[in-house]
């Protein structure tokens, strides 16, 4: 699962669908919780006969940097502004920055773009995608989705997953419905929904997020990210949209998916 790209409803979905009754519970990351079986937790052999099995299927998805960036940005220093200092400024302060200057514009976009996600690179929640996988297993993943077409592609992937006990279907066993969208509710309440798997985000969403980014990004900070996040916008796997956000008119039409 890859962090800013629903990684937690994909999380409770694998944790469902291997019957875990605490699938929509709190801290479902926690292994404790999710009682997920990972790649890192086999051998370093099996794992890698995994990965070039075509029984396992590999799948990942992703999400243009601008977008990802923005969203970490908005939801680990400004919604959790305390919490950022608490963890995030002292972790700066460590590698020899200021901790005052941290406190002080941690909440500023340009200072968080070019500060924080440089000093702390290898943080899972603005790391490159691309850098999270040796280069040389790209070649066997299976399936690669998009965050701008997460229900759909979601959907593809799991109705391409099949039992080999009954044939049925990972889609049809448990992403048709039961999914309420109270993420830390009764588990109860979720399966009697009639709502499919990411059914709560709508058609709307991509052009929210596009006004979203007009509203933080200057043309500085795009070329800030073209260059700074190059690896998930120039390797031969990702075919993001190519976002301008200083030429696109208000509806934002110039966004052109490169294949």
């Amino acid at each position: 699962m890859t962090a800013k790209v629903a990684s937690t409803e994909f999380v409770r979905f694998f944790a469902r669908l291997q019957n875990n009754p605490n699938w929509c519970k709190q801290n479902i990351h926690h292994p404790d919780v999710h009682k997920l079986k990972l790649l890192n937790s086999y051998t370093a052999e099996k794992a890698q006969q995994i990965m070039v099995s075509p029984e396992w299927t590999k799948a990942i998805f992703v999400r243009h940097p601008k977008s990802r960036l923005l969203s970490a940005y908005l939801d680990k220093a400004i919604q959790y502004s305390e919490r950022f200092v608490g963890e995030y400024c002292k972790a700066f302060e460590r590698h020899n920055n200021n901790y005052d200057e941290c406190v002080e514009k941690h909440e500023d976009f340009d200072f968080f773009l070019k500060r924080i996600t440089s000093t702390l690179s290898e943080d899972v929640h603005w790391r490159t995608i691309y850098s999270r996988v040796d280069e040389k297993w790209w070649p066997y993943i299976d399936y690669i989705g998009y965050m701008d077409n997460l229900n759909d592609d979601a959907k593809k992937l799991f109705s391409s997953i099949r039992s080999s006990v009954d044939g049925v279907s990972a889609w049809d066993r448990i992403g048709v419905s039961g999914w309420s969208g109270n993420k830390e509710g009764d588990c109860k309440d979720n399966l009697e929904s009639s709502i499919p798997f990411l059914g709560r985000s709508d058609a709307r969403h991509k052009t929210r997020a596009k006004k979203k980014m007009k509203k933080y990004y200057t043309p500085d900070l795009e070329k800030y990210v073209e260059k700074s996040f190059a690896d998930d916008l120039q390797n031969p796997f990702f075919h993001f949209d190519n976002i301008n956000l200083s030429l696109e008119d208000e509806e934002g039409e110039i966004s052109v998916r490169v294949s």
